[in-house]
């Protein structure tokens, strides 16, 4: 099944659909592994309710210093046919509970450490060698904005999702990311987050009038805002409708 990329501006709600759909697919049966690529958030595995792996992707594959030494070439691989299935992940990257996989590309340690970069050229690597079978997904997790796009992280995506929030910087950055996905041909649909009644009307009237299709709404929630402030496991048993809603959208 499809490896989606969730995109949004900063605050949009990004890691909260993440956990949303990741739970629903796994408790459906769904072998699915959310890949964080976001180097500077280190709440997703406090939302998934689970424990982090013993490193991250780039760091399994060198650090820094090997990606720097190998530049240009073809660095070290988690497989020697450049193929790369979710049984093949070893433990120190990956870490499973049931069905819902995490595995993080990487973190910001230290000041000064550099841009994130590598970080970005690993995660566009192993989504391009990762494939899936019919029963399993891969969920993207990405940083704010569109630097992701830049990097070529889109390349190794079937989809893309991007939250919005009630806002008109949300709307314009839309109207971006639609446009890379469809410079790539990607399919590319949005889910409203935050939502009250009037919002949801001049949101929809907005999208719509920009040929932006909206795969869900997310009403505003005061459950899932104490989750996110309490540093809890996101609650999807109040979404359940509308979660699923979306991931017909995404089949």
């Amino acid at each position: 099944m499809p490896k989606i990329i969730l995109s949004g501006k900063g605050g949009s709600g990004k890691s909260t659909l993440t956990s949303l759909l990741s739970q629903t697919l796994a408790a459906e049966g769904k072998r699915t592994l959310v890949v964080d690529t976001d180097e500077s958030n280190r709440t997703l595995d406090k939302m998934l309710n689970m424990s982090s792996a013993e490193m991250g992707l780039l760091d399994y594959l060198g650090g820094r210093e090997e990606f720097k030494a190998n530049m240009g070439k073809d660095s070290k691989n988690l497989s020697s046919n450049n193929r790369i299935t979710l049984d093949m992940l070893p433990e120190k990257i990956v870490s499973w509970k049931g069905n819902l996989g995490l595995l993080s590309v990487g973190k910001i340690q230290q000041v000064s450490e550099g841009c994130a970069c590598p970080m970005g050229a690993t995660a566009r690597k192993f989504l391009n060698q990762l494939t899936v079978t019919e029963d399993e997904w891969v969920i993207v997790d990405t940083e704010a904005g569109v630097e992701h796009f830049g990097r070529g992280l889109l390349e190794g995506a079937d989809k893309v999702v991007m939250v919005i929030e009630p806002s008109n910087e949300s709307v314009t950055l839309a109207e971006r990311i639609k446009e890379f996905a469809e410079e790539k041909d990607k399919p590319f649909v949005v889910v409203l987050n935050k939502i009250g009644d009037k919002q949801e009307k001049i949101l929809t009237e907005k999208l719509e009038d920009k040929g932006i299709r909206i795969g869900g709404i997310l009403k505003q929630s005061e459950g899932i805002a104490l989750n996110n402030l309490m540093g809890e496991t996101i609650d999807s048993s109040e979404f359940t409708e509308t979660v699923n809603e979306i991931l017909r959208t995404l089949v």
